[in-house]
């Protein structure tokens, strides 16, 4: 009976599908912008400040390092992914409130995009994917942290990018070389989510539960899982 309903009324639940995607679509881009303007004007937190520090710091050729009363030669909180961007900003661009703000805008748009490839990875709408967006953009503090220079987002970005080529993996049957290097791959992404910010350790749990789920699953084995954790070892360090 649900069955003969649906199919008496799909053409109107695929258009109405389609009107709710492009309307959530619209508020993406609204919120977007919106952020986008709130940073064109809005200088860095305190901490964030501190990072950018160390991006201006190696732009202006005084070493990669921070300065607070005295010069410190090592990043303040966050690493590389985002002070070596910040740096070739501020090297090409000069440095201003917004030029401080523009990585972590850029890196705002890659989250939304990697986030949606990691929805549509598992089987959902597209309706749902820009809905699982827009909560993330409407949670409190969300645009605090992904902002004003600080890593939280960036690290975030990069543990989604390691999932996304890791559920590439669950397709794959027998190219072992292939899966092999998507280990690889996953790997490294995992490693740039360390890299940005230690805090990344606090995402250890999550990639052991998706291991742990592949490994039931019988789509990877024991050996795979043990090199994979060791190559995050060796290139976080």
């Amino acid at each position: 009976m649900i069955n003969d309903f649906y199919v008496k009324y799909q053409r109107f639940f695929e258009k109405t599908s389609v009107i709710i995607t492009i309307i959530f679509a619209a508020l993406i881009f609204f919120q977007f912008y919106a952020v986008a303007s709130y940073l064109y004007s809005t200088p860095p937190s305190f901490d964030g400040a501190m990072n950018l520090n160390v991006a201006a710091s190696f732009a202006r050729g005084e070493g990669y390092g921070f300065v607070y009363n005295e010069f410190f030669p090592f990043p303040a909180q966050t690493d590389g992914p985002l002070i070596l961007p910040a740096a070739f900003v501020f090297f090409v661009a000069g440095i201003d409130i917004f030029n401080s703000q523009l990585i972590n805008l850029i890196y705002l748009a890659l989250f939304s995009f990697i986030s949606i490839t990691l929805f549509r990875c598992g089987g959902a709408s597209w309706s749902i994917c820009f809905f699982g967006v827009l909560v993330c953009f409407s949670a409190p503090g969300f645009v605090e942290l992904s902002t004003g220079g600080l890593g939280e987002l960036i690290v975030l970005f990069w543990f989604l990018s390691g999932l996304v080529v890791l559920s590439f993996v669950i397709d794959l049957k027998t190219d072992e070389g292939l899966k092999r290097n998507l280990f690889l791959l996953a790997g490294a992404l995992f490693s740039m989510s360390y890299l940005t910010k230690v805090v990344a350790l606090l995402c250890i749990f999550s990639i052991g539960s998706v291991f742990l789920i592949l490994i039931l699953r019988k789509i990877v084995s024991w050996r795979h899982a043990l090199v994979f954790f060791c190559l995050i070892g060796l290139k976080a360090s």
